[in-house]
């Protein structure tokens, strides 16, 4: 059977049309930050997602390494669009790459995004000052031919070379790595040692009635991991009367929803909602709270 003109030029514009669905960026991401922070202020990201698909998208998880945590945006329209913000003190001079991983699980889409920012010690125009004054400096000697200027001139010449010395020394230039230094940002290390104090191991073996916890975790969350650790520290200190179970947010989102989590990691304990790793400290006494004894 020989296929017509037309019929192959339907199968050919139904194989493009298939082809364009599939090969479809379902959101645009664009991320607003400033390429220059001077040091000791704090750098604003702010990440935008629109609905680019035709129908709904459910939930959009977004994992950063601005907090090493994952927040999800609830559903989006087609056409619609929301933003999550993210702030970073930089402490140290340099060059920042900053990036967030969007997962869309309804679709099997991930994709990276990327934001460099550069840590300056001084504002961009003072090496343009300090080397056009001994600059014009030396054409006035040259000019008038006085000592005067030229002292300045040789002294504001070894000011420039000193500048440019200790610039050297002190900046980390054209630093690009996923993994940033959590210090030069004044951020904690989530991965710091987590133990239970006396204090805390005495409340929860004190507790007599049952507390049941419910965590919400994320499978790109690197926050996550401590909290189900200090979790299960909890647990085995109250000898089983603290229960708790750990939900991921991209295959329970009725119950994200319900919760109102927008934040991984983040636990419920009653009415409480703790979002972010908690000092044990804090999540003892709301332990104890909630089962009466407080």
């Amino acid at each position: 059977m020989i296929m017509s003109f037309s019929s192959k030029l339907l199968l050919l514009v139904l194989g493009v049309n298939l082809l364009l669905s599939v090969s479809q960026v379902p959101v645009q991401v664009e991320l607003s930050y400033p390429e220059r922070v001077k040091i000791g202020d704090i750098a604003n990201i702010t990440v935008t997602v629109k609905n680019t698909w035709s129908s709904e998208i459910p939930s959009i998880i977004i994992c950063d390494n601005v907090t090493h945590t994952c927040r999800f945006i609830g559903s989006l329209q087609p056409g619609q669009e929301d933003f999550l913000t993210y702030q970073a003190k930089i402490l140290e001079p340099g060059m920042y790459t900053f990036y967030f991983s969007v997962d869309i699980p309804s679709l099997n889409y991930t994709s990276t995004y990327y934001a460099h920012i550069r840590g300056t010690m001084y504002n961009s125009l003072l090496p343009v000052v300090l080397f056009s004054g001994p600059l014009f400096l030396t054409i006035l000697f040259y000019k008038r031919r006085s000592r005067i200027f030229f002292a300045m001139a040789v002294i504001g010449m070894i000011l420039w070379v000193l500048y440019g010395v200790w610039s050297v020394e002190h900046s980390l230039i054209l630093r690009f790595s996923t993994e940033i230094c959590l210090s030069c940002l004044g951020l904690e290390a989530e991965e710091r040692a987590i133990k239970l104090s006396p204090e805390s191991e005495a409340k929860l073996k004190s507790l007599e009635s049952e507390v049941h916890i419910i965590l919400f975790t994320s499978e790109h969350c690197k926050a996550c991991p401590a909290a189900k650790h200090l979790l299960s520290l909890v647990s085995n200190a109250s000898e089983g009367m603290v229960k708790y179970v750990e939900l991921d947010i991209a295959t329970h989102k009725s119950e994200a929803e319900e919760y109102g989590v927008r934040f991984v990691p983040t636990i419920i304990v009653g009415n409480v909602k703790i979002e972010g790793v908690p000092s044990d400290k804090y999540l003892v006494d709301v332990i104890v709270k909630e089962a009466g004894g407080g």
